[in-house]
């Protein structure tokens, strides 16, 4: 709070402590069940097959999220394979908030087509309320 002895002062003081508000409010941690320092490691996996895996959201504020929405990459290899658009899926899409001290689960399943490739795929989760913060997501498909 502000000292009460300068109007100057204590305004700044109360602009600060609601911008330290909203980056609380707009802080999100993301967790994974399979994850590295590199991001969300899913697979090994042959070709027609499914792997699957569990992303938290947690909501460390004190006051709970807005809306959040939730989007999933294109599975791209470096050998300039991809996998289709509908291949790659993050569910729910959207987060009507999560409240404070709370968390969400996302489920991230990947379905490797019949004819897929074999290498190692990657991609990124892109999360609303963390954009400077996107989650990479690599698979390994597996020669048949």
């Amino acid at each position: 709070m502000g000292t009460g002895t300068d109007p100057l002062v204590d305004s700044t003081t109360r602009v600060a402590e609601a911008f330290l508000g909203l980056l609380d409010a707009a802080t999100l941690m993301l967790a994974a069940d399979r994850s590295t320092e590199e991001g969300l490691v899913l697979g090994p996996v042959p070709p027609g097959d499914t792997t699957q895996s569990v992303l938290w959201a947690h909501n460390p504020a004190a006051e709970p999220t807005s809306d959040v929405t939730v989007t999933l990459g294109p599975l791209v290899a470096a050998e300039g394979g991809s996998m289709g658009a509908d291949a790659a899926t993050c569910t729910p899409e959207r987060l009507e908030g999560i409240a404070a001290g709370g968390s969400a689960r996302l489920d991230v399943r990947v379905d490797v087509p019949h004819d897929q490739r074999p290498g190692t795929y990657h991609g990124l989760v892109l999360v609303s309320l963390a954009p400077q913060a996107p989650i990479s997501v690599r698979v390994q498909v597996l020669s048949t």
